[in-house]
């Protein structure tokens, strides 16, 4: 049981880390013989990425699913702090992707500690 939460934090706190840094999770080649095989398996500890059932954890699945935990924790406390100011902006561009499908991005945009700040929210 403490194997595994030391395991989860450390994936956690890799995540997180690339997350904040815009940098990618995964790269082309992430075969145990690749010589840059992404950012994440790179990162985490060798011990730990060994056995097969932390090798299943870091598949790009669960590595997804824990990144949108934290995406709406963040969303969450962009909401927090829009209603605190209780005034606010939403910006919203369209444009297509390139499979030329439209997406929409929506921003808020709020006043803070005597600055203006803009969250994106996500695409629609």
């Amino acid at each position: 049981m403490h194997e595994n939460r030391t395991y989860l934090s450390a994936v956690i706190d890799v995540l997180k880390f690339t997350a904040t840094h815009r940098l990618a999770q995964r790269g082309h080649n992430e075969s145990d013989d690749s010589p840059n095989s992404g950012n994440f398996l790179e990162n985490t500890f060798p011990l730990l990425a060994r056995s097969w059932k932390h090798r299943l954890a870091m598949s790009k699945g669960i590595q997804n699913e824990i990144l949108a935990v934290m995406a709406k924790m963040v969303q969450g406390n962009i909401a927090y702090e829009v209603k605190a100011r209780g005034e606010f902006s939403l910006m919203a561009d369209e444009t297509k992707d390139c499979h030329k499908m439209e997406q929409l991005s929506i921003v808020l945009r709020y006043f803070q500690n005597g600055s203006v700040y803009e969250s994106f929210v996500g695409f629609v």
